[in-house]
C-alpha cells in the first residue's frame, strides 16, 4: 500500500487546499475535495432564499458545470441502483414531480422518498445549518420541475419534458434551448446543485462552502460503524470495501481498488473473504482517492486512458520526468543566428543551476513519488509503474539523463517566424513518436514512454529495440517530411550518445570528432559530405529535391561500402558544377577516407554511430562554412601529398584506385594551369572504370597524353607514381573484373597523399618498392607495352640532354599503337634512329633490351592485333626498371 500511503500523507500535508478551485495548463477547475465528497458535472443551478422559497434558476455553461457534492460510500459507487447522494443530485431523486413529466422509476423504488429520509438526518444531525433548512423545506413541496419549466430552464411538451430536441421543434422555427446544449442525453437525467440567495447580501454557493463540507463528514462519521486494522496507516478505525472511482476524470467508473466479484477467481482459491486480502480505512481510502484525483487533474499527463504523475508530499509540483526541462525552467531557446561553439556549455550551465536552485528550495526530507495509472477494463484500473524517492536522488538521475542525452533539437517558430533551438534530451513522447512516427497510436505511444520511464528516473539501460526503431526511421528521410526527418535524427542521435555510454562503449559529443576511426561513424562522415555536396550543387542551381545521399540513406545502413560507391558515381555531376568550389568535398573524402583501418572497408551494416558521424559532420560544415570557401580559394592552385596512403596494399581494387586518383590530379593540375574548369576524363569515366577497370582505364590512359604534354616535366611525378603503382599489381589481377568499394578508399587515400605535399612541385618522389620487369612473360599485350616504354624513355633522355620538353613519340601514338601495334611499332622505331645516334654508345643498352623482348614474342604474336590493358602494366613495369637500373646497367655495358 506504498502509493495510497504516499497520497494519504501527501493529502495530510496538503489540507490547506481543500476546496480550493484552480485551474491547470488547459484551463479546467480542479480542487483537493474534502473527505466524503465527490466532483459531478451539474447542469442546472437553483437559487433559493433561506425561507425554502423558489428565487430562480439557469442553465450551468459547461465549462462551469464541475460541482464539490457531498456523498456516501454508497452513492459514491452507484452504478445502476438508485442511491442518492445526501445534496445535490438527478432530477430523479431531487424532484417530487420527475414521474409526472415523464420520469421512470425501478419499480419498488422511491428515490426521491430515500433523498428526502436521508437529507432529513443530516438536517436532523445539524439543526443550525439554515442552508439545508431551506433545502429541505423547499424539495419536499414536490414542484422542482414545474419551476423549472416556468423558469424556462425545462422544457415540457404535452405536460412531459421533452426528450431530446429533434428536428420537428427546428423547423417550427424554434431556437435550440440552452438545456440541450449542455445535456448528452434527455432532460430528465439533468444534475441540479443548489445556491442560498440573500436578497441582502451575498451567499457563499453551497457547493464551495467549508463549512458545509465539514457539517457534512461529521454527520457521516457517525454513520459508519465497521471498525478494523487500516493497511494503509497501520491503525485501527472505521473501514470500507467501496472504494472510489472517478479517477482520471467525471465518467472514469474504473477502480483502483475493488472486490466485488464473488463468482470469479479475484481472490477465490487464495482467501475465502476479501477482507483478508486487505482492509482500508475510510478516511485513509477517501484521503488518497482524492488526492490522487487532485494531482491528475492539476499536472497528470494522460495519453489513451493512460495517466502518467509525478507530485512531491510538500512540493507538490515536482519537476515531472516527462515533461521538457526548457519549459519547467523557463530556459529560453536561441535562433539559427545566435548559435555558438559556446551554446552547447550554455544550456548545460543552466540546466546545472537550475537543479541546484530547484534542489536548494526543496525540504531536506521531501520525497518524490512517480505513478503509472491504466485501466484493463472498464471497470477496473491497475497500477503500470510507481516508484517513491528521496527528492535529491531523484533530481541527480533527472539531471544525468539530460546530460547524457544532450543534443541539438530544434525547439519551435519564434514570434518572428525563426526557428529556436535548444540543447537537452527529447521528452518520453517526442522519442516515442520518433521511434514509431507521428502518425502511430496512443497506446503505442503512452507503452514507450512507460519503457523509457525507468531509464530516467532509475538509471536503467534504454531499451534496445526502441534505440534500433529510431535507427531504422532515421534512415529512411524519403518516407518523411523534411523537418520530421530532422527532428527525428537528433532525437536518434539523443538516443544512440545515451546507448553507447550506457554500454561503456565510449563517449560520444555532438561537436566532430576527427580522431574517430569508428567505421559506422566514419561512414556517416562521408554520407554527410556528399549531402552537402549535392545540395551545395543544387542550390546554385535553385534547385530542391532529395540528394542522392538521403535517397540511398536506407541501403548506406545495410550496405554501406557498395552502396558508397553508387552514391559517389551519382556525385559526379554535381562535382562538375562546383568545379573548384569541390576542392575542399575533395579534401574532406580524402581526410575521412584515411582514418579507416583496411579491415573495416566492408559490407557489414552499420550501427547507430553513423548518423552521430553523419549529423556531426554535417553541423561542422555548416558552421564553418566561411573558413571553407578560405580553405578553397587557397587550395585552387595548390597540389597536395601525404603519407596516408598504403603503399604496402596490393588489393587489386586499391590500386586501381590509386591509379585513377593520379590520372585525376594530373589532369586537374594542367587544366588549372590553362585556367580551365571541367571535370577530368578519369571522373568522366569513373562508372565505366569501376564495372571493366583494365579496359577503361586504357581509355582514360590515352585520354591524359595530351595533359602530360602540357605539364612538361612537372609530369615526371605522375609517371612514376604510375609505375610505382603499377609495381603493386599481381598481372592475374590487372583484368577487367568489377571493383568493389575499396577502389574508392585507394582513390581518396592516393589524392589526400598527392593534395598535402604539393608546395615542392619539383620533389622527387621516394618509390616505396621497387617493380621488377617481370621477364618470363611472354603476354604479347605485356611486351609490346615493355617495348613502348624503352622508346619512351630513350627519347626522353636525349630531350632532357637537349633542355627540350615536349611528348615523346612513344606518348604521340600511344593512342594508334594499342590499336595496332606492329604497324605503329615501325613508325615509332623509325622516329628512334635521330636520337639513338645522338645517344652514341649508350644506345647500345637500349639496342639489346629491344632485341631480347622481340625474341620473347610468340611466331604468330608481333601483329597488329589490338592490346588489352596490359600492355600499360608493361609499359609501367618496364619504365620503372629503366629510371632505377640506367646509371648502373650502363657501367655494366
Amino acid at each position: 500500500m506504498g502509493w495510497m500511503l504516499d497520497l494519504y500523507e501527501t493529502y495530510e500535508e496538503n489540507k490547506g487546499q481543500v476546496g480550493k478551485i484552480g485551474k491547470n495548463r488547459f484551463g479546467t477547475e480542479y480542487a483537493l475535495l474534502p473527505v466524503s465528497h465527490v466532483y459531478q458535472t451539474a447542469q442546472v443551478e437553483v437559487n433559493l432564499d433561506f425561507e425554502g422559497n423558489f428565487v430562480s434558476a439557469e442553465v450551468i455553461p459547461k465549462e462551469q458545470g464541475n460541482t464539490i457534492i457531498p456523498c456516501t460510500i454508497d452513492s459514491s459507487t452507484r452504478s445502476s441502483g438508485p442511491v442518492p447522494h445526501p445534496l445535490h443530485d438527478k432530477l430523479m431523486y431531487v424532484a417530487g414531480d420527475f414521474v409526472e413529466y415523464g420520469g421512470t422509476v425501478k419499480k419498488g423504488g422511491d428515490p426521491y422518498h430515500d433523498y428526502l429520509s436521508q437529507l432529513k438526518e443530516w438536517c436532523d444531525f445539524d439543526k443550525e445549518n439554515r442552508t439545508l433548512a431551506a433545502i429541505y423545506k423547499y424539495l419536499k413541496q414536490g414542484h422542482l420541475i414545474k419551476d423549472l419549466v416556468a423558469q424556462g430552464v425545462l422544457h415540457e411538451d404535452g405536460g412531459k419534458l421533452i426528450p431530446k430536441w429533434t428536428k420537428e421543434y427546428q423547423n417550427q422555427g424554434k431556437e435550440k434551448p440552452e438545456i440541450f446544449k449542455v445535456l448528452a442525453g434527455d432532460q430528465l437525467s439533468a444534475f441540479v446543485r443548489f445556491t442560498i440567495f440573500d436578497s441582502e447580501r451575498y451567499t457563499q454557493k453551497v457547493w464551495e462552502n467549508p463549512e458545509m463540507f465539514q457539517s457534512f463528514i461529521d454527520f457521516y462519521q457517525t454513520k459508519i460503524e465497521k471498525s478494523d486494522l487500516c493497511y494503509v496507516t497501520g491503525i485501527d478505525e472505521p473501514v470500507t470495501d467501496k472504494h472510489a472511482s472517478k479517477i482520471r476524470y467525471g465518467g472514469d467508473m474504473a477502480k483502483l481498488i475493488s472486490g466485488n466479484d464473488n463468482s470469479g477467481f479475484t481472490f477465490r482459491g487464495r482467501f475465502s473473504s476479501k477482507d483478508q486480502v486487505a482492509t482500508i480505512g475510510y478516511d485513509a481510502s477517501q484521503k488518497s482517492h482524492n488526492a490522487l484525483k487532485w494531482l491528475i487533474a492539476k499536472q497528470g499527463q494522460t495519453i489513451d486512458g493512460r495517466v502518467f504523475l509525478t507530485w512531491g508530499k510538500k512540493s507538490v509540483d515536482m519537476v515531472d520526468a516527462m515533461d521538457s526541462f526548457l519549459e519547467y525552467f523557463a530556459i529560453e531557446p536561441v535562433t539559427q543566428k545566435e548559435l555558438t561553439d559556446n551554446t552547447h556549455s550554455s544550456f548545460a550551465k543552466q540546466f546545472r543551476q537550475a537543479i541546484s536552485g530547484y534542489q536548494h528550495n526543496l525540504d531536506t526530507e521531501e520525497r518524490v513519488s512517480i505513478l503509472v495509472l491504466d485501466a484493463a477494463t472498464p471497470g477496473r484500473m491497475s497500477v503500470v509503474y510507481y516508484q517513491n524517492f528521496e527528492a535529491d536522488l531523484y533530481l541527480e538521475r533527472i539531471k544525468n539523463w539530460h546530460e547524457s542525452c544532450s543534443w541539438r533539437h530544434a525547439y519551435r517558430r519564434n514570434e518572428s517566424k525563426e526557428m529556436t533551438f535548444y540543447y537537452g534530451a527529447p521528452t518520453n513522447r517526442e522519442i516515442a513518436k520518433a521511434a514509431y512516427g507521428s502518425q502511430a497510436s496512443d497506446q503505442i505511444i503512452k507503452n514507450t514512454m512507460s519503457r523509457l520511464l525507468p531509464s530516467i528516473v532509475e538509471g536503467r539501460p534504454v531499451p534496445r529495440d526502441i534505440v534500433q526503431l529510431l535507427i531504422n526511421r532515421s534512415s529512411r528521410p524519403q518516407g518523411m517530411e523534411e523537418w520530421e526527418w530532422e527532428r527525428t535524427l537528433t532525437i536518434t542521435c539523443s538516443m544512440v550518445k545515451k546507448y553507447v555510454q550506457q554500454r561503456n562503449e565510449g563517449v560520444i559529443n555532438i561537436t566532430l570528432n576527427k580522431k574517430s576511426t569508428d567505421r559506422s561513424y566514419l561512414f556517416g562522415r562521408m554520407l554527410a559530405v556528399a549531402d552537402v555536396l549535392e545540395r551545395d550543387a543544387l542550390a546554385s542551381q535553385n534547385e530542391q529535391r532529395t540528394t542522392n545521399a538521403k535517397r540511398y540513406m536506407t541501403a548506406f545502413s545495410q550496405h554501406p561500402m557498395s552502396t558508397w560507391q553508387i552514391i559517389q558515381e551519382k556525385l559526379l555531376p554535381y562535382q562538375e558544377k562546383l568545379s573548384f568550389k569541390n576542392i575542399r568535398y575533395d579534401k574532406l573524402l580524402d581526410e575521412i577516407s584515411k582514418q579507416f583501418d583496411e579491415a573495416d572497408l566492408n559490407d557489414n551494416s552499420l550501427n547507430g554511430k553513423y548518423l552521430v558521424g553523419y549529423y556531426s559532420q554535417r553541423q561542422d560544415m555548416y558552421t564553418k562554412a566561411k573558413d571553407m570557401e578560405k580553405e578553397t580559394a587557397q587550395q585552387q592552385n595548390e597540389e597536395v601529398i601525404d603519407t596516408a596512403v598504403n603503399k604496402e596494399s596490393t588489393d587489386r581494387n586499391y590500386l586501381f584506385g590509386r591509379m585513377l586518383a593520379v590520372a585525376d590530379l594530373l589532369e586537374r593540375r594542367a587544366l588549372t594551369n590553362n585556367d580551365e574548369r571541367r571535370i577530368t576524363n578519369a571522373r568522366r569515366y569513373m562508372t565505366a572504370f569501376s564495372q571493366h577497370p583494365m579496359s577503361t582505364w586504357r581509355i582514360i590512359q590515352e585520354n591524359v597524353l595530351p595533359y602530360q604534354t602540357k605539364l612538361g616535366s612537372n609530369n615526371i611525378r605522375y609517371d612514376r607514381l604510375f609505375d610505382e603503382i603499377a609495381g603493386q599489381f599481381d598481372e592475374a589481377d590487372f583484368d577487367d573484373k568489377p571493383l568493389n568499394g575499396k577502389y574508392l578508399i585507394g582513390y581518396y587515400n592516393q589524392r589526400y597523399d598527392i593534395y598535402t605535399k604539393a608546395n615542392n612541385k619539383g620533389e622527387k618522389i621516394v618509390q616505396q618498392k621497387n617493380m621488377l620487369v617481370n621477364q618470363a612473360n611472354t603476354d604479347r599485350n605485356y611486351l609490346f607495352g615493355r617495348m613502348l616504354a624503352i622508346a619512351d624513355v630513350l627519347e626522353k633522355r636525349v630531350l632532357i640532354n637537349q633542355d627540350e620538353e615536349r611528348t615523346t613519340n612513344a606518348r604521340r601514338y600511344m593512342t594508334a599503337f594499342s590499336q595496332h601495334p606492329k604497324s605503329t611499332w615501325q613508325i615509332i622505331r623509325k622516329s628512334l634512329r635521330s636520337y639513338q645516334a645522338k645517344l652514341g654508345a649508350v644506345n647500345m643498352y637500349y639496342e639489346k633490351l629491344f632485341n631480347e623482348i622481340i625474341e620473347r614474342f610468340g611466331e604468330d604474336d608481333f601483329n597488329d592485333k589490338s592490346l588489352n590493358g596490359k600492355y600499360l602494366i608493361g609499359y609501367y613495369s618496364q619504365r620503372q626498371d629503366l629510371y632505377t637500373k640506367n646509371k648502373k646497367t650502363e657501367e655494366q655495358d
